[in-house]
């Protein structure tokens, strides 16, 4: 009998050690330890990419066909009055071009900007150039993009004679200029910070990122990189 009595109390004993043992609180150490395996966990887990920048511009086109069908409009009927409105939506994107290119010669220099250029083999090269000079190089480059999609409209059009694309342009040339960073800062008056610091960051596709492709990192994010 005694020894069972004595058997009996020692398991007692043991679940009362087990339960007390459950109950008790965690000390600041295991606290502290736990907090930072969760931080090693967070800095582990990749940061989700940034949503892509949706453009009201990307609308215009479709509002314009869905109108278009809608009211059963045959723009054909209006193929003069259309290449009128082309011709001046034209002849004001370039007069603007023309007035920002006089407008950033004339202003301050804001300091030497460093741009990467690729070369023929597929090998970056850096350049070191005035504010003016890049702007002027921006320009152009501006203007032989626009060169090259009027020779696309103009090409469209005088082939099979469809005038949709006239009126498309003529709504979209002047909505692009409130894109061209140069015409939000010489025109438009707004800072050369953020966004509009040169060199310009590379205009992301939506598309690419919806893919899954890394946009071009901002020349402030990488000097930030470099200092971490």
């Amino acid at each position: 009998r005694n020894f069972l009595h004595q058997t009996r109390t020692r398991a007692r004993d043991r679940c009362e050690n087990v339960t007390t043992d459950a109950t008790l609180p965690t000390t600041p150490r295991e606290s502290t330890s736990h907090t930072m395996a969760g931080k090693a966990d967070e800095a582990a887990t990749p940061e989700a990419p940034a949503a892509p920048e949706m453009n009201p511009k990307m609308f215009v086109v479709p509002a314009l066909m869905m109108g278009v069908k809608y009211l059963k409009l045959d723009v054909n009927l209006y193929k003069t009055e259309l290449r009128i409105a082309f011709a001046c939506a034209v002849l004001f994107k370039y007069a603007v071009i023309y007035f920002v290119y006089l407008t950033s010669q004339k202003a301050a220099e804001a300091g030497p900007v460093t741009v990467k250029e690729k070369k023929m083999d597929g090998t970056e090269e850096e350049k070191t150039m005035t504010t003016r000079e890049y702007d002027a190089q921006q320009i152009m480059s501006a203007f032989k993009s626009s060169l090259f999609g009027l020779c696309i409209t103009c090409g469209i059009h005088y082939k099979w004679g469809n005038a949709s694309p006239l009126l498309f342009q003529s709504i979209m040339l002047p909505m692009g200029l409130f894109d061209d960073n140069l015409f939000k800062i010489h025109v438009l008056g707004n800072e050369a910070v953020g966004k509009l610091k040169r060199p310009f960051k590379a205009p992301e596709s939506p598309f690419a990122a919806l893919a899954g492709e890394q946009p071009a990192a901002a020349p402030d994010a990488i000097e930030d990189k470099k200092k971490k």
